[in-house]
């Protein structure tokens, strides 16, 4: 019984909600690979491109304040990935994502990943690269 009501916790985000994991060396494999990305809205795009992504003002939990928050960008999850962020209320009309690839080991090394859940990654602070691509998302 308690199994059934931890994973249930777990799956509505009450417990582990913000990313603990330090990355694997496959995690980092992965995230050279394919990126991450962000999803947001298309008013934000030019300036997220511009200036780097910025963690949010008002973050769900207090230890969640100067993180910014991404997925690995796995072909196979990517709609999956969408579907989660936009069942968390106003994020409902996200319309574009962002791409990340390029880091250095320092941005890699400040990352950490949510593996209980949906592999969620979160950078501590302004998150910039030199290869970043705003992208709409088709037919959505």
């Amino acid at each position: 019984m308690f199994e059934y009501l931890k994973k249930k916790l777990i799956d509505m985000g009450f417990l582990c909600h913000t990313p603990k994991s330090v990355l694997s060396c496959q995690d980092k494999m992965d995230i050279k690979q394919y990126g991450l990305i962000h999803f947001c809205f298309a008013e934000n795009m030019n300036n997220i491109l511009e200036r780097g992504l910025i963690p949010g003002e008002k973050p769900l939990f207090r230890r969640e304040k100067n993180l910014c928050w991404l997925y690995i960008n796995y072909p196979n999850k990517f709609e999956e990935n969408l579907s989660i962020v936009r069942s968390k209320g106003a994020r409902i009309g996200v319309d574009c994502y962002i791409q990340f690839k390029d880091f250095s080991e320092e941005q890699m090394n400040n990352m950490l990943i949510r593996k209980e859940v949906d592999n969620a990654v979160v950078h501590r602070g302004t998150l910039k690269t030199s290869n970043m691509k705003g992208m709409m998302i088709e037919g959505k």
